[in-house]
């Protein structure tokens, strides 16, 4: 399959001659390797933003599952302190 060209074309008035009439100066330029690397470009941008968006929601289930931790430790820390306070209070009531 062959591959595509793309050309950019610019025209610039200089005149009008008598003679000759108007006048233009005219130039094209091959920009087919601009095109292909701006495109390139797009679909790395598009992947990076994929993988931005997977690490992101990885993080947030890494997140989630820690809080899910932090809470049952206070809640496991919590329970101690309660059964060391009613262990003191047991010792006291003894003597």
């Amino acid at each position: 399959m062959a591959q595509s060209e793309f050309w950019s074309f610019r025209s610039t008035p200089l005149g009008i001659d008598k003679q000759v009439g108007a006048q233009f100066l005219s130039m094209a330029m091959d920009v087919t390797e601009q095109v292909r690397n701006i495109t390139n470009l797009q679909k790395l941008k598009d992947n990076l933003q994929a993988e931005v968006s997977q690490k992101t929601q990885e993080l947030e289930e890494r997140v989630q599952m820690l809080e899910r931790f932090h809470a049952a430790t206070i809640k496991r820390e919590l329970r101690i302190k309660e059964l060391r306070d009613e262990i003191a209070l047991l010792k006291g009531q003894n003597k």
